[in-house]
């Protein structure tokens, strides 16, 4: 099982942040953007999808580098979506 540090003490905590800076497990997961994706919950997952898109149309000022490699990810599965008519920042549903 893993264990998180306490978010809200670490210097730059976001709640927006999937994963934060100076937390063991999220730095963790966040060197393994395939692991960290499916560690994650429906709702975790959704917001993750979210925040990769805000990130890359209009930029967020409380980037983690815990999170980069997660919604980069995210969003170039998002770029490939497109094409085929899913919305940028919409997360996929009727597969």
């Amino acid at each position: 099982m893993s264990v998180h540090d306490y978010h809200d003490g670490l210097p730059g905590y976001s709640t927006q942040q999937i994963l934060h800076d100076g937390c063991t497990e999220c730095e963790t997961r966040g060197k393994d953007p395939a692991h960290a994706i499916a560690s994650m919950d429906r709702q975790t997952f959704a917001l993750a999808w979210g925040r990769a898109a805000e990130w890359n149309r209009s930029g967020v000022t409380d980037l983690s580098r815990a999170e980069r490699g997660v919604l980069s990810v995210l969003w170039a599965i998002q770029v490939k979506l497109e094409p085929r008519g899913i919305e940028i920042g919409q997360v996929p549903t009727g597969f």
